[in-house]
């Protein structure tokens, strides 16, 4: 599980050596912004906790959904929890938050190499070599930890025995195109 990798990054001893090896003074004080919702407050107070083991002291900031995407596009956060659906393809996880020129690059990540990876995938068709590149995507992007992905929600989903046409898709996303209602 993705948190799992929160926890080993988060590994005191790691951590605490790396800021000092770098003349950081422990506690380190960072703010998290976060949406106002309780899933989101708590997986905050989660990352707050394990954190703290770390050396740092994590100053939970909540915020309204918009102001906080705002704050994002504008670079006035330290730190910003915010949740994403995710894709089915991989290229709708990545392109948009990590390419130095994509809308949604709010940390503004830019690695030369990435964004020609990152075009090549967007140009091959084969998913062996698809695969591939994506990852030496990942195996850079985890050096220089432009965003991390925490976990993926369960997606619980209670409908009618009335509904038809009903396929899940992994994104957790609910597409109503050609859903039926029986009378």
């Amino acid at each position: 599980m993705l948190i799992e990798s929160f926890v080993s990054l988060c590994n005191e001893l790691t951590i605490k050596s790396l800021l000092a090896a770098a003349g950081v003074k422990t506690p380190l004080e960072v703010e998290l912004m976060v949406p106002t919702t309780p899933d989101q407050k708590q997986i905050a107070e989660i990352i707050q906790s394990m954190a703290a083991e770390a050396g740092f002291v994590v100053k939970i900031r909540a915020t309204e959904f918009v102001t906080l995407l705002n704050a994002e596009t504008a670079g006035d956060y330290e730190i910003s929890l915010i949740g994403w659906s995710g894709r089915a393809d991989a290229d709708g996880n990545l392109y948009s938050f990590i390419h130095s020129d994509a809308p949604l690059n709010d940390s503004k990540y830019s690695n030369p190499d990435v964004d020609n990876l990152l075009a090549q995938t967007r140009a091959e068709t084969d998913i062996a070599k698809r695969r591939a590149l994506y990852g030496k995507i990942a195996a850079q992007a985890n050096l220089d930890l432009p965003i991390i992905y925490l976990y993926s929600p369960k997606n619980i989903i209670g409908m009618s025995t009335k509904v038809g046409g009903f396929s899940p898709v992994p994104d957790g996303l609910v597409r109503v195109k050609g859903l039926t209602l029986a009378p």
